[in-house]
């Protein structure tokens, strides 16, 4: 998958081949749960923001379920594309479980 770029070095294109799988299979054979699928997509950001450590630094901060998906929906606005309404319940309570944990932290946890 190619990252284009905004004018801000945000990658606008962020919806993984395993994300587009996974979503498929959760929706098609409810194989996956999108609990599982944010907590996935959610512990890899930091692959897809090496010049935007700020926005991931964001995310980890914000509370509401409506903060987080209007993130991602800024931010991943191909993966939450995916995502059903139905499912943003789910979708959140991964982000916030790989949040919740340090998973996405930038630095490296000691």
């Amino acid at each position: 998958m190619e990252n284009t770029m905004n004018f801000k070095g945000v990658p606008t294109a962020i919806c993984p081949e395993f994300f587009r799988d996974k979503c498929f299979w959760a929706l098609q054979y409810h194989c996956y749960g999108f609990t599982v699928i944010a907590w996935e997509l959610t512990v890899r950001l930091k692959d897809y923001f090496t010049n935007d450590a700020k926005a991931i630094d964001e995310l980890t901060c914000l509370e509401s379920s409506k903060e987080i998906i209007a993130w991602f929906r800024h931010y991943t606005p191909l993966s939450m594309a995916l995502v059903p309404k139905a499912e943003w319940k789910n979708f959140v309570e991964g982000v916030r479980c790989a949040t919740s944990m340090h998973w996405i932290s930038v630095e490296p946890v000691s």
